[in-house]
């Protein structure tokens, strides 16, 4: 017999148009995550101008920019892109909201944190900035849906006032000083957002001795295995740069921000056409004032990290298969390992870089050297406004502990004189030590109070004091080929280099000549050859107009400002970042834990349902046909009366009867549920 079914239409329309809103209003978040998360620009006034497939490519390329330029993944461009995706963005939307309204029809309430979960996914696996609100936007509209059909579509207002509440709880909990303070700290952050990305790193690429700008380790814990092995036609002492730490936040080196590499694509594409490599700047001025040859090098990675290639100063051009990182650092791209490469290079010239700005620009009369220099004053103007910020902690820092930086309007103070105090205070000061037991919260806060650490500490410490002096610096980990490798190298100028030549060390801009090493570290400071500072080389040789008028102070006030807002809004989407991993962790756990559950009971059921003694498991169908509400014929109550009251035996063929009953009735009721789903 069928049963009635009372429809008030008014109610139900009232329910379909909530249910509407709600699916409308996730999509919409939703989709305000994703264009957020990859910088994807959306004018209401494009809709009329623009195509779907053209709006897809453009998607997809905005993605791949934004992936490309902070995760350094590699995805290939689509053709055909439109100038702007806001159509596609739109079908995108509805048909977000048409899945999330198909699972609120659905009624199973752990569904509708699915596509949140997928939505949020990139963000925690992609360094891309993402807008703090948009994140709140999508957990709030995911909960009150959840709260919707928690509800059973009857009463929203509970729902409604338990999600606020919520929301109100952790907005007022995160302002408590104790809360905000306990979520900033490095040591948490680092534990909780970026335990995956760097164990994750660490196994694909190998570990990397001293972290990759992760300031964080407590000592120097340094093994003797092959590193790496290095050939080259004409064996040199040499630093192979692999790691560049640009940008300092948390206790830790990482690169500029999205936003700066692409305002500086443009002048990156063209310095590039313009034949200037910034990369190995270094060689290529001293092959401009000197007779310099070429020669052939070749690096197989052992046991070293396989993220970046290793790089001599004198890099004398780029590899096409190879992706150049603003003339920073070098990756394969596509997910690639750095595991044997070949290249050619200068001979080597940190030693002798001081004779080389000299000679550049009392020869610039030449005209390959004035074309040189006319590139190089762009690039100048980039790394100035780049490598010269320090934060308001960071300047608090050196005012307390190197006190006043002089008077820079002018320009940044002589070379030779600023590497001398840096120096000087470092080695005068500071106990180089591989077992420093610094803090792990602020790390060198510590360091400056304690006075004792190594390579990384020192160097960090370097660049901050190189750009308080107003001279771009940037903090650089690699290996060193010293003149002990040459001497030992084999007759093909094949030499092993074990793990214990990785080093941190400082590079500062030199003006005209680009970024040339500075070793500060006094355990170092006869390892590897270094360049005369008496030699007469003084920062009036360089030329003023290659030098910007912000080059004495660091960066511009608007600058400073700007990187403040993007760190405050930084350690505010940590936060956000750390409590949705947690609750995606802990949902996710849940359900794993409900379905495994659900799953062991459903086994246990069913196989005492076919095995189990025939009386007993056929008096437990019977009571399982009744609790779920399942049809049955008599021959079924007989058989469930008999097993329950009568103290007859039951045999196993009457047993596997009352299972068949089973199996039947629930098949029944699963056709029954979709043709009412149907129905309604």
């Amino acid at each position: 017999m069928g049963k009635l079914i009372y429809t008030d239409r008014k109610n139900k329309a009232r329910v379909i148009v909530c249910e509407v809103v709600l699916a409308l209003l996730t999509a919409v978040a939703v989709m305000s995550v994703i264009t957020d998360l990859f910088n994807i620009k959306f004018n209401i006034s494009n809709i009329a101008s623009g195509e779907i497939a053209g709006g897809f490519a453009c998607f997809v390329n905005s993605i791949a920019d934004t992936l490309l330029i902070n995760d350094g993944i590699v995805l290939k461009h689509l053709s055909g892109a439109s100038e702007n995706c806001e159509l596609f963005l739109v079908l995108s939307t509805v048909v977000i909201a048409a899945l999330v309204y198909g699972i609120i029809q659905s009624g199973k309430k752990w569904l509708i944190f699915v596509i949140p979960m997928l939505a949020l996914l990139p963000m925690l696996c992609t360094s891309a900035r993402q807008n703090v609100f948009g994140v709140l936007f999508l957990l709030v509209m995911t909960l009150v849906s959840f709260a919707y059909l928690k509800s059973k579509s009857s009463n929203l207002v509970p729902g409604i006032v338990q999600v606020t509440a919520i929301a109100l709880i952790l907005l007022v909990a995160l302002g408590f000083p104790v809360i905000s303070v306990f979520f900033e700290k490095a040591d948490f952050a680092s534990a909780v957002k970026g335990f995956t990305t760097r164990n994750v790193s660490n196994l694909y690429y190998g570990t990397a001795p001293l972290g990759n700008g992760e300031l964080t380790g407590d000592k120097r814990n340094v093994q003797n295995d092959i590193a790496l092995e290095v050939s080259m036609s004409n064996p040199q002492a040499t630093y192979l740069r692999g790691y560049v730490g640009e940008s300092y936040t948390s206790d830790r080196w990482s690169a500029l921000p999205y936003a700066t590499y692409k305002e500086s694509r443009n002048l990156m594409f063209w310095l590039d056409n313009e034949d200037f490599n910034g990369l190995g700047q270094l060689g290529q001025a001293d092959s401009l004032v000197n007779d310099t040859n070429t020669i052939d090098i070749q690096i197989e990675v052992k046991d070293a990290n396989k993220k970046y290639a290793y790089l001599p100063y004198e890099y004398s051009g780029e590899n096409e298969s190879l992706l150049n990182w603003y003339d920073s650092y070098i990756t394969n791209g596509n997910f690639g390992r750095m595991k044997s490469y070949e290249f050619k290079a200068y001979e080597n010239a940190t030693g002798s870089w001081t004779d080389t700005a000299g000679k550049l620009f009392t020869s610039s009369a030449d005209e390959k050297i004035s074309e040189y220099l006319k590139d190089e004053s762009w690039f100048n103007e980039f790394v100035y406004e780049n490598y010269t910020y320090l934060s308001t902690k960071e300047i608090s820092l050196m005012q307390e502990y190197i006190g006043d930086r002089g008077d820079q309007r002018e320009g940044h103070i002589e070379y030779s004189t600023a590497i001398k105090k840096v120096r000087d205070y470092l080695n005068q000061n500071f106990i180089y030590t591989q077992d420093p037991g610094l803090s792990q919260d602020a790390v060198m806060e510590d360091f400056f109070k304690n006075k004792k650490g190594y390579d990384t500490h020192f160097a960090t410490a370097a660049t901050f004091m190189f750009r308080y002096y107003g001279i771009p610096a940037r903090y650089v980990e690699g290996y060193l080929v010293t003149p002990e490798d040459v001497k030992n190298a084999g007759e093909d100028g094949q030499m092993s280099i074990s793990q214990q030549n990785v080093h941190a060390w400082v590079e500062i801009y030199i003006d005209g000549i680009g970024f040339v090493p500075i070793e500060v570290s006094p355990e170092y400071y006869d390892v590897m050859p270094q360049a005369n500072l008496d030699t007469g080389f003084e920062n009036s040789i360089v030329r003023s107009d290659f030098v910007p008028e912000n080059s004495g102070g660091g960066a511009s006030t608007n600058q400073v400002l700007q990187n403040n807002t993007s760190q405050e809004e930084s350690s505010i989407l940590q936060v956000i970042k750390i409590i949705v991993l947690i609750l995606l962790i802990v949902l996710l756990l849940a359900i794993l834990a409900l379905l495994l559950r659900k799953l062991i009971n459903s086994y246990r059921r069913f196989n005492f349902f076919k095995k189990g003694e025939p009386k007993k498991a056929v008096a437990a169908m019977f009571e399982y046909l009744e609790t779920h509400g399942l049809s049955f014929d008599d021959r079924a109550v007989e058989l469930g009366n008999k097993a329950a009251y009568s103290r007859q035996s039951i045999s196993p063929e009457e047993r596997d009867f009352m299972l068949f009953q089973v199996k039947s009735a629930k098949k029944a009721d699963r056709k029954e549920r979709l043709r009412w789903k149907r129905l309604k």
